[in-house]
């Protein structure tokens, strides 16, 4: 009966070792993970053109719409949720342009969510410094700062049929 007890006692011990790192890599994966795929589906099902996608910089925290930091390194060794935001500027079919952003909040026992709310802020600044208004047919030479080539990122125009520095073909 002794032998038993040990046994269950070292089960115990070895389940809920394994329990709960499981529950750490788990919550780490998602605060560490991009949430691009999520912010593309988002994209498309709303019918939206992505200008720029970042992770928030201190002058894009006064317009957070959830009113929430991301968490900190010392809040990974408690089990409290963690969050973590990213902001993305879009542009929709009327060529306004608009800031929305990610939270995700992974808990230590609960489930994983993801949520996206719209931003209102006055301008947009974009990761290269460029500050525009909403509307981008406000400013018509704006239209080369928000196009780059997907392939190397270099600046194009609405008129290039190819990347004048890598030669990739749009259509």
């Amino acid at each position: 009966m002794d032998q038993f007890l040990i046994g269950m006692f070292v089960f115990g011990i070895l389940f809920s070792t394994i329990f709960f790192n499981y529950k750490v890599f788990r919550r780490n994966y998602y605060f560490y993970k991009s949430y691009l795929s999520e912010i593309n589906e988002f994209i498309h099902n709303e019918k939206l053109v992505l200008i720029e996608v970042r992770n928030p910089v201190p002058e894009d925290w006064k317009d957070n719409p959830f009113g929430t930091r991301n968490s900190f390194f010392p809040e990974m060794a408690l089990p409290f949720s963690l969050l973590v935001h990213y902001t993305f500027i879009v542009k929709d079919s009327d060529n306004n342009l608009k800031q929305f952003w990610l939270r995700n909040r992974s808990s230590f026992f609960g489930k994983n969510e993801t949520r996206f709310r719209e931003a209102k802020p006055e301008r947009f600044i974009l990761e290269s410094g460029v500050e525009i208004s909403r509307n981008i047919e406000a400013d018509p030479n704006i239209i080369e700062v928000l196009s780059e080539c997907p392939a190397c990122k270099a600046k194009v125009t609405a008129e290039n049929k190819e990347c004048p520095d890598c030669g990739l073909k749009f259509l």
